[in-house]
């Protein structure tokens, strides 16, 4: 991968985000809207999170995207997360490649804070046609209660794209696939996941996503997350999504409701996420992108 141009994007671009649960796998506003769903779809600024295969049919560009999400919840606590993404689809590199960091500032309702930091490199190509494989490595840093211990974990993820037609494509990812540290307190420790996906489109105009996945620790009686979206295209570039999560395997039903603006050098998403099991448990969700 080529990233010669990368350390100047990154001193121009700033973002925020906070997910629900930080051991969840990251989701941007695209994937919030749309039931956490993304592990077939080929979106260069947050599907590699879910599926780093979807990096082998990026855009011929190099995109530099940022997040701000804000939330709160009443068990949880309130969270602010500042980072970069970096998605490098240009013709002249070894193949399609993505770099990001995220910062998680996280406030108990108890008011003590921790801090969570995570560096990701990940990396994608197609090996016949249709068909593209691709692995993520992050390393990840969480400091509890203001000063206090200091937990370190490293661990990976693989997956696989399947488009058989410009229409449908099927993903499959496994993520953290090494085993866990388990010095690491249960609430942040990186769990394996298994995951399946689903996107089907119809004239570029509708697009609809299905995941289904299941993490594989803390997770005796084998219960699956699901979650699913519709998303309608308008030829002005603006965009409408809704979606739900059943996360199952703790509690949670996700609703979220989206708008996007797609234009030739800019999209903006803007995404509400509501847990319908509890009140005073939203978040917001901003997403700010730009090809060059």
């Amino acid at each position: 991968m080529r990233f010669s141009s990368w350390p100047i994007l990154l001193i121009l671009t700033v973002s925020l985000s906070a997910p629900f649960a930080s051991a969840q796998p990251f989701q941007g506003p695209a994937a919030a809207a749309l039931g956490g769903a993304g592990r077939a779809t080929m979106d260069p600024l947050e599907s590699f999170f879910l599926n780093p295969a979807s990096l082998g049919f990026s855009p011929p560009y190099l995109h530099v995207g940022g997040h701000y999400q804000s939330g709160e919840h009443p068990t949880e606590g309130e969270n602010r997360v500042w980072g970069v993404v970096l998605s490098d689809g240009t013709p002249d590199k070894i193949m399609p490649g993505a770099l990001s960091y995220l910062r998680d500032r996280r406030q108990t309702p108890a008011g003590s804070e921790s801090v969570d930091q995570e560096f990701r490199g990940s990396a994608g190509r197609i090996v016949y046609p249709g068909v593209g494989l691709g692995v993520g490595l992050h390393y990840r840093e969480t400091e509890l209660n203001g000063g206090g211990p200091t937990h370190f974990q490293t661990n990976a993820d693989i997956g696989a794209l399947w488009a058989p037609f410009e229409m449908i494509a099927l993903g499959f990812s496994a993520q953290n696939v090494f085993p866990s540290g388990r010095a690491a307190p249960f609430g942040i420790r990186n769990v394996p996941t298994l995951g399946l996906g689903f996107h089907a489109s119809y004239e570029k105009m509708f697009n609809a996503r299905l995941d289904v996945s299941r993490p594989d620790q803390f997770n005796p009686r084998r219960r699956l997350d699901v979650g699913a979206g519709f998303e309608s295209v308008f030829e002005s570039g603006l965009a409408m999504r809704i979606g739900c999560h059943w996360r199952e395997t703790v509690d949670k039903t996700l609703v979220g409701a989206g708008l996007s603006y797609r234009g030739p050098r800019l999209q903006v998403d803007y995404t509400l996420q509501k847990d319908t099991r509890l009140d005073r448990a939203i978040r917001h969700l901003v997403d700010l992108w730009i090809p060059f």
